[in-house]
């Protein structure tokens, strides 16, 4: 499979990269699910944060060594330097990790971004091979039923975001620009879990406008 998709790397990518430091001032509380899953770590635990962003939900446990993963360095680079954090730019559907890696692992509005049904089974089959056995991982998606998108027809969507011209490099007017999301219905993340011989699911619910699932490597 190709790790770089046209689609993603113009509407997804291009976009972060383009937004980066506006979008990192709207992404900075720790969603009550994801505190939660960092607060069920076992002490001395090796953390993936995969799309990883400015780094957020990395960091608290003192007691964990947590590596940072996203398609953007722009976005990274926005990250505070924390002793227990490393980052490195990467893709989700290719992780540069050996097997059997990793204690917990988040993909955090991440796996919503990619365009094929394929794609998005491929980056929850490598979040499975990275995982150790017994490892678990938080995974969350966009819903596609929320109040925003009741109109819509299609899961897959592009969405606007408007750039502050105090961002922005031409630094005239406020920019607008369209990123890709593929809208999660009800079960569609379990769905594809199923399909990942490996993973139990342990807990699913839905956040935010989110659906996300805690999944388990049970051999």
């Amino acid at each position: 499979m190709n790790i770089i998709n046209n689609l993603e790397q113009e509407k997804v990518h291009n976009i972060y990269d383009i937004i980066s430091k506006h979008f990192s001032t709207t992404r900075k509380i720790i969603w009550p699910k994801v505190e939660d899953f960092i607060d069920s770590f076992h002490s001395k635990s090796l953390i993936l944060d995969i799309g990883c962003g400015n780094g957020k939900n990395m960091g608290s446990r003192k007691d964990c060594i947590y590596i940072g993963l996203d398609a953007c360095e722009n976005l990274m680079k926005q990250a505070k330097s924390k002793s227990n954090c490393s980052y490195i730019v990467g893709n989700c559907i290719n992780l540069p990790f050996e097997s059997n890696s990793f204690n917990y692992a988040m993909s955090i509005a991440v796996i919503h971004h990619l365009s094929t049904e394929t794609r998005r089974l491929q980056a929850i089959q490598e979040i499975n091979r990275i995982l150790k056995i017994g490892g678990e991982a938080l995974i969350y998606v966009w819903a596609y039923e929320q109040p925003r998108f009741e109109n819509e027809k299609s899961q897959d969507v592009n969405v606007k975001w408007m750039l502050q011209k105090k961002y922005s490099e031409k630094k005239e007017n406020d920019e607008i620009f369209y990123r890709y999301y593929h809208l999660f219905k009800k079960n569609e993340l379990e769905n594809l879990i199923y399909q990942v011989e490996n993973l139990k699911i342990i807990e699913t619910g839905n956040q935010y406008h989110n659906w996300y699932c805690i999944v388990k490597k049970i051999k």
